[in-house]
């Protein structure tokens, strides 16, 4: 079970960071909007090769597997391939390594979606402004494409996102096994 929880992050590594390039290559903005074809793209892979990861594992142990058995590739899948993959050390290469000039439009993106999510809050232009201080007062003395922050971000990504898709996939494989009719 263990490799085919690696094989499946391997391979949402691969297609988050294939998501990534390609996007890099058409709109290199767009790699910081939320709302763009890459974005669909990339979550569809993710869920898809998370519930293949717990499907295996449960095909594996005979069409029954737990709850907390099922959860566990399903997690160990996003956990791998989001840590690998394009929003984490291939994206941290990429602006680090490749294409240092990626940071500038990477943070004016970041900046554009933050005050478009302000936008959308209906904030006062003086609360926006407000905010956006916040914002990068919290910032200031963090690289927002260092390693730290990468980490930090993951570990982050991993409660608030992978957790609780983690838990719905496993709700949805978990099968019990039916007692024995003496």
């Amino acid at each position: 079970m263990k490799n085919d929880t690696i094989k499946f992050g391997l391979m949402y590594a691969a297609a988050s960071s294939l998501v990534i390039l390609l996007t890099y290559f058409v709109d290199p903005k767009a790699i910081s909007r939320f709302m763009h074809w890459s974005t669909a793209l990339h979550f569809a892979a993710m869920l898809g090769l998370m519930y293949m990861a717990a499907k295996t594992a449960k095909e594996k142990k005979g069409g029954f597997i737990p709850f907390g058995e099922a959860l566990v590739p399903s997690l160990g899948t996003f956990a791998i391939g989001s840590l690998l993959g394009g929003m984490g050390l291939f994206f941290y290469l990429l602006v680090n390594y490749f294409d240092p000039s990626l940071q500038p439009i990477m943070e004016e993106g970041a900046k554009e979606m933050s005050e478009s999510m302000l936008d959308a809050m209906g904030l006062s232009e003086e609360q926006k402004l407000q905010q956006m201080e916040i914002m990068e007062e919290q910032q200031s003395g963090m690289s927002p494409f260092g390693l730290k922050t990468l980490i930090l971000g993951w570990l982050m990504n991993l409660f608030v996102m992978g957790l609780p898709i983690s838990a719905i996939i496993a709700a949805i494989i978990k099968k019990k096994e039916p007692m024995p009719i003496v």
